[in-house]
């Protein structure tokens, strides 16, 4: 048993590096060739905690715990990303303003360069 322990710990450990190596690249469109093994090593541990040492399980966790971070720092910047293309869209596309009498009014964007004085 103690050799299944060991070639299971060193599949989860090597899942999870693969895993920060994928989120440290940036590579965010392969992490989901590794969610079939990841979701079978986790099963196993569900179902078998008694073949790991609580410190193990300590270190897994931390491990998971610590891509969980980057993968929320990679979620928060790909949001950010998004709201800054969002807005250089709306830039370009002119400015919406309100009149007194509440009506919607649109300004169209200036084209051509703008011509500066010194």
């Amino acid at each position: 048993m103690f050799g299944r322990y060991q070639r299971l710990d060193r599949a989860i450990a090597k899942i999870l590096a693969e895993e920060r190596q994928i989120l440290l690249s940036g590579s965010l469109g392969d992490l989901h060739k590794l969610l079939p093994r990841k979701e079978e090593l986790f099963q196993r541990i569900t179902h078998r905690p008694d073949l790991f040492a609580p410190k193990d399980l300590a270190e897994i966790r931390r491990t998971a715990q610590q891509n969980q971070a980057i993968y929320e720092a990679a979620l928060a910047g790909l949001k950010s990303v998004s709201a800054r293309i969002k807005s250089l869209s709306d830039a370009q596309a002119g400015l919406s303003t309100y009149e007194n009498n509440y009506q919607r009014y649109k300004t169209v964007p200036v084209t051509g360069a703008l011509e500066r004085k010194a």
